[in-house]
């Protein structure tokens, strides 16, 4: 059995032609293995509460702020050594997600709610 390339060259091993196919530019898809991909995909970022569990709180938190654009960026370093990096639509919302990254999770106070944040009226009824 033969295989011919894009360019007329004949190969007895279709690996060989597909190689060929490769190294001269011309990419051939296999059949049907044809994939479409997502035009965005979404990923969702971690939960404060999630990112403390596993790198420990934040050393250091660094908020930008483009008021006009209406793009809060945080930064923060972790205890060990991993860089969190998230986008916020308000100043509130990226102080918040900030304090909640600096908080040690381990005292009790600071679990999460739907929101992701506990008031303080909420933590001091947790301690009645």
């Amino acid at each position: 059995m033969s295989f011919k390339a894009k360019d007329g060259k004949q190969f007895g091993n279709i690996f060989r032609q597909r190689k060929h196919d490769e190294m001269h530019g011309v990419m051939m898809p296999k059949a049907g293995k044809e994939k479409e991909m997502p035009e965005k995909m979404e990923v969702e970022a971690p939960k404060p509460h999630e990112v403390v569990a596993e790198h420990g709180k934040a050393k250091t938190v660094h908020i930008e702020h483009d008021h006009e654009g209406g793009k809060h960026s945080l930064t923060s370093m972790h205890e060990d050594g991993h860089e969190h990096k998230s986008e916020h639509e308000s100043a509130e919302e990226a102080h918040d997600h900030g304090k909640q990254l600096a908080a040690d999770i381990t005292d009790g106070v600071h679990g999460p709610d739907e929101q992701g944040s506990m008031s303080m009226e909420d933590a001091e009824n947790d301690w009645a």
